[in-house]
């Protein structure tokens, strides 16, 4: 009789252990996906920032990459 009980007792919980790994699935692939909307959303942020600075400062490129350039030669 005490083995059926704990038979019955360890389906339970093992049908519950399911359940909350379905729960954890599921938020999971919620996650995902709201970090995919954030990923593209800062790309298009980047995109826009450059594009902007392009047009107000044609040659910011290439003044960072030299502040760059001195930079990575001063912590050297």
């Amino acid at each position: 009789m005490t083995e059926k009980k704990d038979y019955e007792r360890m389906k339970g919980e093992i049908a519950d252990l399911r359940c909350a790994i379905a729960g954890l699935i599921a938020e999971n692939e919620r996650l995902k996906e709201g970090r995919m909307h954030l990923t593209e959303i800062i790309a298009r942020l980047l995109i826009q920032n450059f594009e902007l600075m392009d047009e107000c400062i044609p040659d910011w490129r290439y003044f960072s990459k030299d502040e760059l350039e001195r930079l990575k030669e001063a912590l050297r």
